[in-house]
C-alpha cells in the first residue's frame, strides 16, 4: 500500500511538473511505476533519461492490465521511448508493456 501511495504522488507531480525526475529510491529508479491496479495519467512531461536497464514508465502490471496513459509527452528522442515490442528502433527513455506512449512529443 505505501509503494502504491508514494508511486501515485510521484506521478501526479509529474504530471502537474511538465518534468520527470528520476524517483530512484522511491521506485527503485525508475522514472514513474504504478503498482498492480494502480492508474496515473501522465501528459506533456518529458523524460530523458534513466540508468541502464531501467524504463521512464513501468507498469507492473504488464501487458494485462490497466494500460498506463503517457500519451503526449516527450521521450528524448523524435522517435519516441524504446518498446522492444512495439517501437524498436526507438532511441528515447524505454518503457514497459502496458504503457501507452503513441502519439508522442518530437521536443
Amino acid at each position: 500500500m505505501a509503494k502504491m501511495m508514494m508511486t501515485l504522488l510521484v506521478a501526479l507531480t509529474a504530471g502537474w511538473s511538465g518534468w520527470c525526475a528520476s524517483t530512484s529510491g522511491v521506485t527503485g529508479g525508475h522514472d514513474v511505476e504504478t503498482a498492480s491496479g494502480g492508474q496515473a495519467t501522465l501528459h506533456r512531461d518529458r523524460f530523458l533519461s534513466v540508468r541502464p536497464g531501467e524504463f521512464g514508465v513501468i507498469n507492473d502490471a504488464g501487458a494485462t492490465g490497466t494500460p498506463l496513459d503517457a500519451t503526449n509527452n516527450y521521450w528524448g528522442a523524435r522517435g519516441g521511448p524504446r518498446d522492444a515490442a512495439h517501437n524498436p528502433t526507438g532511441r528515447g527513455t524505454p518503457v514497459s508493456a502496458g504503457v501507452t506512449y503513441r502519439p508522442w512529443l518530437t521536443r
